[in-house]
């Protein structure tokens, strides 16, 4: 079996039109530099993801595809293509092209320092204000409760050691967050400034429930019980106000 150098692990859903040129571009820019897999994992889509997917993975040989039998979500769909990762260097990237497939070499060159993990850290984030905001207060929560000393910046385009992602995969649960599991493994994180573009295709697959629940998941990595009750406590509390004052108001 050859041996693999580099793995990129793409969760996929609702990405009939942009996955296909994620991969083709992938396999363009890095096939003659690296020995690499490509997985998707296919988060139970509803459009013609499956197809494109399986289409793709016929054509390469180093393209592969899990089809997930339903949604369950994009962090268990991270963890599902990590346990099938062989290469020494394991990149996450998104299906929709934000991430510029050609902005993958700056992790490769990066993580070869010796450090552990390396994110992209986005020169420009092209999205809307609301998700602006609420990946601002994620990097504003993690860091506070994460005690590191080291300010953290957050985005969907990683790579990680093979040791790592190993460890990872041992202390894995039923509701899996790579970053908590990241930030409770090691220290040695470096970011690198990458470029963000605005979706060309469809439109973010992300509501504020999903935004929450992904947020409310993450927590037990990072929080004790009391702390969490704290939180969630203060949370009603605000919403009551909220609630309150619309009522008052209206």
């Amino acid at each position: 079996m050859m041996h693999t150098q580099l793995s990129v692990i793409i969760p996929v859903y609702n990405s009939q039109d942009s996955i296909g040129i994620v991969v083709e571009k992938l396999l363009m820019e890095y096939a003659d530099l690296y020995r690499m897999e490509i997985i998707m994992v296919n988060d139970g889509s509803v459009d013609r993801s499956k197809e494109v997917c399986t289409l793709l993975a016929n054509q390469h040989f180093n393209v592969t595809l899990l089809d997930l039998e339903r949604n369950y979500g994009q962090q268990t769909a991270i963890f599902k293509g990590l346990a099938l990762a062989q290469g020494d260097y394991i990149a996450l990237m998104d299906d929709d092209m934000q991430n510029p497939p050609e902005e993958l070499v700056k992790l490769v060159n990066k993580i070869a320092e010796g450090f552990d993990v390396v994110i992209g850290q986005r020169v420009a984030y092209k999205q809307s204000s609301f998700r602006k905001l609420i990946s601002y207060l994620n990097t504003l929560t993690f860091n506070y409760l994460s005690h590191s000393g080291k300010k953290m910046y957050f985005s969907n385009f990683i790579i990680m050691q093979k040791s790592i992602v190993k460890e990872i995969l041992k202390r894995s649960s039923s509701n899996p967050n790579v970053y908590g599991s990241i930030l409770q493994m090691t220290d040695n994180i470096a970011h690198t400034p990458t470029l963000h573009r605005k979706r060309q295709h469809g439109r973010s697959n992300y509501t504020l429930w999903k935004l929450l629940r992904h947020w409310f998941n993450s927590l037990p990595y990072f929080t004790t019980k009391a702390t969490r009750f704290s939180l969630f406590l203060a949370l009603f509390l605000i919403l009551g106000m909220v609630i309150t004052f619309i009522y008052l108001w209206i």
